[in-house]
């Protein structure tokens, strides 16, 4: 018995050789990509390998030393500045008169038409965040927004006649060192202090007769919403068609332009179809055939690595969709039992099979052997996909779609996060209004997604993220740190 064992196992040894030996090319290419999968996935935060190589504590170190060399960065960028007296900050600053503006006020003749506003304005929302007990320096999250921003307005075409400020909400503006710092070089409105315009120091509670300055909240939450509508108020005195509004820990990525300009080009051709159809009474089919139709028409493309070119889009005030979201954290954007993520799993698990299919044609087409779809290849793909794709997280793959600003799409938006939001002027005075009247202890970014689906205006998330957060310290809560892998995800 023990002899006819040992000659059955050395007879399916020897078979495992000879299988091994015809399909080493095989062999070497599975353990080759699977080494490959692995370098990747201890490389990318968010994959399944990447927190057991890499320790909390390194992790802020890494994400601490990356703020410090974004902070040097933008120090260096105003220091090569010229200091701008306040005359000259107010020169770029709308008049008093302007600062007055009425949440109610009707129209009147001197109201700018959308030709002769600018199509941006962008605000900075920034309060001074308690320094870790172990360095001295700033954290400059201000600074580095404030330096990127500034650079996108003075430089890219799209922003050329764009306006920025700073809205500084400390309850003691004077000891918030960085945006002091910026008083010298860009707008600037204090909800406590000053202003390049002093009316907007001034600015009264809609529906009261108390100034915000005088307002007193001891709760977190009221404090973040008052100071979000403050400074969205205050931004009304900037004239524009759209209205980017920042926390101060948001930096734009460097598609953030191009793919804001495809996708205002898309949602205004889709409303003008919409509008057309509903026009000509054939609002249903414009809805279920036009709509599809004028989204996946895409505009031509403005390349930011030619010579500037004439904008491509002309956004009219007029607009019907709610806001543009452009930040969702990267920790939340891995698979889960919802309905679009089982949508990518299967998608991308379709997309390996396919390829495994494609790979054993053109092996069959070299060998000038006959070929047939095989099933057994076909489940082989779809298997080593899945469990690649999740192997290096649903943040890896969505990665990919940064390979040209065609691939961002426009989905439903969470209710979750606003560092970086863009709002048409038509829905301001609303959204400021209630906000400030929103009941105790509700959380900010929950009232404004509250007012779009109230008012039922269709709002969008643009994915992946055109913003990068790298607020690592929270501005609400002391000694919290947030998770830090989303903070060396972009070095």
């Amino acid at each position: 018995m023990k002899t006819w064992m040992l000659v059955r196992a050395g007879d399916v040894s020897q078979r495992l050789r000879v299988w091994l030996v015809g399909r080493w090319r095989v062999v070497a290419g599975v353990s080759l990509l699977s080494l490959c999968v692995l370098l990747l996935a201890s490389s990318r935060p968010f994959s399944s390998v990447y927190s057991s190589l890499h320790s909390t504590t390194s992790l802020a170190a890494m994400a601490t030393d990356l703020n410090d060399q974004r902070t040097d960065l933008a120090r260096d960028y105003f220091s090569q500045l010229t200091r701008r007296t306040l005359q000259e900050l107010q020169a770029r600053s709308p008049h008093d008169g302007n600062a007055s503006f009425m949440l109610s006020a009707p129209e009147s003749d001197n109201t700018p038409t959308p030709s002769t506003i600018p199509t941006f304005t962008i605000v900075i929302i920034t309060v001074s965040r308690k320094r870790p007990r172990n360095t001295n320096r700033s954290l400059g999250y201000v600074l580095q927004s404030g330096a990127a921003l500034d650079s996108l307005v003075k430089n890219d075409p799209m922003f050329l006649d764009s306006r920025l400020f700073v809205c500084n909400v400390d309850p003691h503006p004077a000891n918030h060192e960085d945006a002091v710092l910026l008083k010298h070089y860009l707008p600037y409105v204090e909800r406590y202090g000053g202003s390049v315009v002093p009316a907007l120091s001034r600015l009264p509670v809609p529906g009261s007769e108390q100034l915000y300055r005088d307002v007193k909240l001891p709760n977190i939450f009221d404090r973040e919403r008052s100071d979000y509508t403050f400074c969205l108020q205050a931004a009304l005195a900037f004239p524009s068609q759209y209205y980017l509004v920042f926390q101060d820990d948001a930096l734009p990525h460097p598609h953030f332009p191009a793919v804001l300009d495809l996708s205002l080009a898309k949602l205004t051709k889709a409303q003008q179809c919409l509008k057309d159809q509903s026009s000509s009474g054939q609002f249903l089919t414009g809805l279920f055939q036009s709509f599809p139709t004028c989204l996946s028409e895409h505009p031509p493309y403005m390349s930011h690595s030619l010579p500037p070119i004439p904008r491509l889009i002309s956004p009219t005030p007029n607009s019907t969709f709610g806001y543009l979201k452009f930040y969702f954290p990267e920790r939340w954007q891995g698979f889960a039992l919802e309905q679009q993520r089982l949508l990518d799993l299967l998608s991308m698990g379709c997309v390996g099979g396919g390829v495994a299919l494609i790979i054993q044609a053109l092996v069959a087409w070299r060998r000038k052997a006959g070929w047939e779809p095989s099933r057994t290849v076909l489940c082989v793909g779809v298997v080593l996909t899945l469990v690649v794709v999740l192997l290096v997280g649903r943040q890896t793959v969505n990665e990919l779609r940064r390979v040209s600003t065609f691939l961002y799409r426009l989905q439903s938006p969470p209710d979750c996060c606003i560092p970086a939001m863009l709002y048409p002027a038509p829905v301001m005075p609303q959204l400021v209004t209630w906000l400030a009247d929103s009941p105790g202890h509700s959380k900010v970014d929950l009232r404004v997604s509250d007012f779009f689906k109230h008012h039922a205006l269709p709002s969008y998330f643009i994915a992946p993220n055109v913003v990068r957060h790298v607020g690592m310290v929270s501005s609400l809560f002391e000694n919290y740190r947030k998770p830090v892998e989303e903070f060396v995800l972009f070095r």
